[in-house]
Order: structure tokens, then sequence, then C-alpha cells
């Protein structure tokens, strides 16, 4: 008994590691893969960053014992979340066709003039992706890309009275060009680990923004991303 146990231990010490290199080659030479992320977005105009996938939501009036009636906040998932598919042209080039949507509420009691209070878009890439340093168990990347989006910012103007606000919304319908880097780990079974971090400069804006008070706002021209997805490899 001793002795069968023994050889599983050296057996399965010799088989793991050979199945574990087995799945990484077979990873490596898949051509296609499908992905879905998150994605945390930084627009560079004071407005809060997405770190959280939760944000507080006024929701619900609700009574009170003492007959009163007040707001109960509550916590939503707003859906920032995208999905890819990459082909590899060789082993040091690929290619990617990806869309994401981004929504988020930048609640506050009160807006100064100029502040945006949510946006909500879409986000279509077309990128170029080649190898900068790899492994059969990881790679690092820079990613090239353009990009349109299709969508809106709402930005405050004033508040005529206390009860009401002024607002307005900028269109978007936008070309962007994009550049970053990425970081990918083969895992068992064909999936994989992704971050990605990116720089996007909006070069075509459609919306000529709004004038107000001697002041004037254009659509957020800059964006930066960081992805963090799961994929499967094909």
């Amino acid at each position: 008994m001793h002795k069968l146990i023994y050889w599983a231990i050296i057996l399965g010490g010799v088989g793991l590691p050979g199945i574990l290199r087995a799945q990484n080659t077979s990873a490596s030479s898949k051509k296609n893969s499908i992905e879905v992320y998150y994605l945390v977005s930084h627009f560079f105009d004071e407005t809060r960053t997405n770190w959280t996938i939760w944000i507080p939501y006024k929701g619900r009036s609700v009574v009170t014992p003492n007959g009163s009636v007040v707001k109960e906040d509550i916590k939503i998932v707003p859906p920032t979340l995208g999905l890819a598919y990459t082909r590899r042209l060789n082993q040091s080039q690929s290619v990617r066709l990806s869309t994401s949507i981004y929504f988020m509420e930048y609640l506050k009691d009160a807006y100064q003039p100029g502040e945006v209070s949510d946006r909500e878009y879409g986000l279509f890439s077309l990128d170029y992706i080649h190898l900068l340093v790899g492994h059969k168990k990881w790679r690092g990347e820079a990613i090239g890309g353009v990009n349109f989006r299709l969508g809106y910012e709402t930005v405050h103007i004033y508040y005529p009275r206390v009860w009401e606000q002024r607002i307005e919304s900028l269109n978007f319908q936008d070309l962007g060009l994009t550049a970053g880097v990425r970081g990918s780990c083969n895992l068992p079974w064909n999936f994989l680990l992704a971050g990605e971090a990116s720089f996007t400069r909006f070069v075509y804006l459609h919306d000529d923004g709004v004038d107000f008070f001697g002041d004037h706002k254009d659509p957020s021209p800059n964006t930066m991303t960081i992805k963090f997805g799961l994929g499967y490899q094909f």
C-alpha cells in the first residue's frame, strides 16, 4: 500500500506539470479569443472615477415611525462592461474589435455651473495589438486604435429656484485615438486573465458644447481607462 501511494505521488508530480504545459501550449496556439471586461474610466474634469462597481442612488420614499417621509439611499451596479473579440495574426500581432457601455451618475446635493452630473455612452473600438514581451504563460503588449462613442453627458448650468435646476445634454458622436499597454496570462482550459491601461483623445467632437454666464463647456475630450478582463481562447 505504501508503495502504491509513493508511485501515485511520483506519477502525479510528473504528470500534472505535463498537463499544465500542454494546456499552456494549447492556449498559446489559439488564434481567437473572446473577453468580457469591467472598465474604470477617468475623465480629467474632477468627476469621480468609478473604482467601485457600486454607486449610491437615491431610491424609494420611506415613511418613518414618526410619520415623516424620507428618501432611502440604495446602491446600484452601473452597467460599465465590455465585450471584445481578438484575432491573432501571428505570434506578435493581433487585431481586436470591442464594444462597451459606460454609465455613471455623480450624485451630489448641489452642483456648480459646468459640472457633469451623469454620463452614458457606448464605445466601439478597432485596435491593433503588438507583442512587446512574452512567454507561453503571459504576454505584455502595446495597443493602438481608433474608436467611436455614442451617447451623452449631462451638464449642470444653474438653479433658477431652490427646487429645480437647468441642465444641458452634450451629445457624443465622437471619433478618438487610443494608445495603451496590456498584460495577460493564460489559465487552465484556455481561459485567460487580462489587465489593460489606455489613454483616449477624442480628436473629433460632434457637439460644439454649451455657453453659460460667459463660460463654455465642451464634451469631455480625454479619457484614461483601466480594464479588468476574463477571456476564453479558441
